[in-house]
């Protein structure tokens, strides 16, 4: 059958970043010439954890980060593939996907809230914007494609279409067209296969794991891209280069058999924290647990393969394809220093904020700890990384002081 014009445009559209070329190097991302403008028909789905912080002071940040995490997964299975554009923020979650994939993920986020609300008691807010109609606002939406791993492609995004499509879907008020309904009706189940939670919280190699979260305040993307350019440099001045910087050392990765860990993963598996669907899920993640921690201290060949990597490498699989650092228009990042480095790196952060040239905000741990997600059939997997105890949650709440305070 001969294709249209216009149909030929759609399947283009739909998969215009699976095939874009990969960056290499996380400085490329300073260039302006990477990025690549969004088509109108792909959209912004935002997920957050509403009041994530009272819950975090609460003791549950692991609960917010999973709550922030498994839409990716479920959306990953939905797509057949891991190559689409996301981005972990800690309590929530950025995607960008097509029209076509959009009603199979208003059941997924739907499904999630509901997941979320009854098993973890949080609230998690859930929206849908197109990008088509922010661009017509005046708003700009631009990405590229950076290669992490064989494993894991991370997407970079830069424009201020992200903060207005936040600023919508965080419009409470019930009548929100951006907010997935309360009464809609799912038609599939999400399809979590892939998400793990099983790693004891990570201890720094240096002392401190701190997460960062730094805005610039410029009106343009050049300005933004050359304070971007300073930023990173500091970073490795003041911090150190990737290899010191990076929160996960293979010896600090072990498997958590208290099975506190186990018990959440087991609850978004079965849909519920009690039952016989959970009690059966808490078995195979147990004994799957045993063989990885008896190969890891063996250091043995035994058992299948996950992702084809065996059992006894998995923790450098880890480390490879973990999303420690990123770009969405703010700069995040989980890093490993010792608090004297962190203290000098704040020092130029705070002289940049009193220059009025960016907004940030940090959170301080002594550990780091990681959420899984990987795609069975794609051979694809990443990593998400956050700062213990309230990661780039409680960042954010203080760049969000700050903006207050300069508004």
């Amino acid at each position: 059958m001969i294709q249209t014009t216009d149909q030929k445009q759609r399947l283009n559209t739909q998969n215009f970043y699976k095939y874009l070329p990969s960056l290499s190097s996380f400085t490329d991302i300073i260039e302006s010439s990477n990025y690549y403008t969004v088509p109108d028909d792909w959209n912004l789905v935002i997920t957050d954890v509403v009041n994530s912080t009272d819950a975090i002071r609460n003791g549950n940040y692991k609960d917010v980060n999973i709550a922030g995490g498994i839409t990716a997964m479920a959306v990953s299975n939905l797509m057949g593939d891991m190559d689409y554009p996301f981005l972990f923020g800690g309590d929530g979650m950025t995607l960008l996907l097509p029209d076509s994939a959009l009603p199979g993920v208003k059941d997924i986020l739907f499904s999630i809230r509901e997941l979320v609300k009854k098993n973890f008691g949080l609230k998690l807010r859930v929206g849908i914007v197109n990008v088509g109609e922010l661009k017509r606002s005046g708003k700009d939406l631009k990405l590229c494609k950076l290669k992490i791993s064989d494993f894991y492609n991370q997407a970079i995004l830069t424009g201020n279409a992200l903060d207005a499509a936040e600023a919508l879907v965080k419009n409470d008020d019930s009548t929100n067209p951006y907010i997935v309904p309360l009464t809609h009706k799912i038609t599939i189940e999400p399809d979590f296969t892939g998400f793990t939670c099983r790693w004891q919280d990570i201890p720094s190699h240096r002392g401190e794991t701190v997460s960062f979260i730094i805005k610039a305040n410029h009106s343009t993307v050049a300005g933004d891209q050359q304070l971007l350019k300073l930023i990173l440099d500091q970073v490795g001045v003041f911090l150190g280069n990737d290899t010191e910087i990076h929160p996960l050392k293979e010896e600090g990765i072990q498997v958590d058999m208290s099975g506190n860990y186990f018990n959440k993963e087991a609850t978004v598996h079965s849909g519920s924290r009690t039952g016989f669907q959970h009690f059966l899920r808490m078995i195979k993640i147990k004994t799957e647990s045993i063989a990885v921690k008896l190969a890891i201290k063996t250091q043995w060949s035994f058992g299948p393969k996950v992702n084809g990597v065996e059992l006894k490498e998995l923790r450098k699989s880890q480390i490879v394809a973990s999303d420690f650092r990123k770009y969405d228009g703010t700069l995040k990042m989980v890093v490993a220093c010792d608090s004297r480095s962190r203290e000098s790196f704040l020092n130029f952060l705070n002289d940049l904020y009193l220059q009025g040239k960016i907004y940030y905000g940090y959170h301080i741990s002594d550990r780091a700890l990681m959420t899984c997600a990987l795609h069975e059939n794609s051979v694809r997997e990443v990593h998400f990384v956050d700062s213990a105890d309230g990661g780039y949650a409680l960042a954010a709440e203080k760049l969000k002081e700050q903006l207050r305070s300069r508004n």
